[in-house]
């Protein structure tokens, strides 16, 4: 499905260093993005885990590669390989405060035994990769409070 955010008639997201080779961009892409989320690990990004925190480290993980990072899409997109269907960008922001709401009333998942974190980390990540999905795919959700 062709859009802005893709190189013409490629599957390669338009990127600040000009990048055009599938294979070449997957491999800066993965290992920028793994840089920062190390930073992130180290040096957290303060926030109340909502959406305009996500964005902002969404941000912060694509900053090396793309000027878009971190804003909520404006164009369809398709499963690609994940299959996961995506949702229409007038339903990104309503559907992100639904549940990042409904995170907040679970107190961030703090205090649950180990089954019930699993259970209820699933069906966070299930919901912000369908409601959000900033163009990337999100490889891990390192907002989530360690406590």
């Amino acid at each position: 499905m062709p859009d802005r955010y893709s190189y013409p008639n490629s599957l390669v997201l338009i990127n600040k260093l000009g990048i055009t080779d599938y294979d070449r961009w997957k491999a800066v892409e993965t290992a920028a993005i793994h840089q920062r989320m190390v930073e992130l690990t180290e040096h957290p990004i303060p926030g109340r885990y909502d959406l305009a925190h996500l964005q902002t480290i969404h941000q912060h993980l694509t900053a090396d590669l793309y000027v878009w990072g971190g804003d909520i899409r404006d164009t369809d997109t398709h499963p690609g390989g994940t299959g996961i269907a995506h949702c229409r960008p007038p339903f990104i922001v309503p559907e992100a405060e639904r549940v990042f709401g409904e995170l907040a009333a679970r107190d961030h998942l703090r205090g649950l035994d180990a089954d019930a974190f699993s259970d209820r980390l699933a069906w966070v990540w299930g919901e912000t990769t369908y409601r959000y999905k900033c163009i990337i795919r999100m490889r891990t959700i390192p907002w989530l409070p360690s406590d």
